[in-house]
């Protein structure tokens, strides 16, 4: 049998009609995941820090606020002193002369924060006589890592203040 010239033109149509049908699938299936994962960015958590060092109340203290849509698990906390880690902030206070009896630490591993959620990392009950220091402590010389998890499978470490957790302050 011989090929006619139509049946070439047939089969050559064919052929370029189901690659051009293969490159649009290929093109929306990108173009689904794309849209997939710009969702997930939006509706993504993210961590800030809100610092209180209040002279009228003599209370200080820091406390992590998740500031995106989504929800985020805390993995682990880790504090900083002039940017060299501490065991934790009871350590940090002890560091820096204050009294760790006036310290309530509140323990933040493997906890769960909804969006618009604020949980206290610490606070500190200043004496009068401690207040400038203390304040000048939380301020310029504490740092605070949080190892964190969104739902989006998205991790990080965000810190209180760039560059003081892990680095030394210039």
């Amino acid at each position: 049998m011989k090929k006619t010239t139509l049946d070439i033109c047939a089969i050559i149509i064919s052929i370029a009609s189901a690659l051009i049908a293969l490159a649009s699938t290929v093109s929306t299936c990108i173009l689904t995941l794309d849209a997939h994962r710009q969702n997930a960015i939006a509706n993504d958590a993210s961590l800030g820090f809100d610092i209180d060092t209040d002279e009228g109340s003599n209370k200080l203290g820091m406390t992590l606020r998740n500031v995106g849509p989504g929800k985020v698990h805390i993995n682990a906390v880790s504090y900083y002193v002039d940017g060299k880690p501490v065991s934790g902030i009871e350590d940090a206070i002890i560091a820096a002369k204050l009294s760790s009896a006036l310290l309530l630490p509140f323990d933040l591993e493997d906890d769960w924060m909804g969006p618009g959620e604020a949980t206290p990392i610490f606070k500190y009950t200043a004496l009068k006589s401690q207040q400038d220091d203390a304040a000048t402590f939380v301020e310029e010389h504490v740092a605070v890592a949080v190892n964190y998890c969104t739902i989006g499978n998205r991790c990080e470490i965000k810190c209180s203040e760039r560059g003081r957790c892990g680095a030394r302050k210039n």
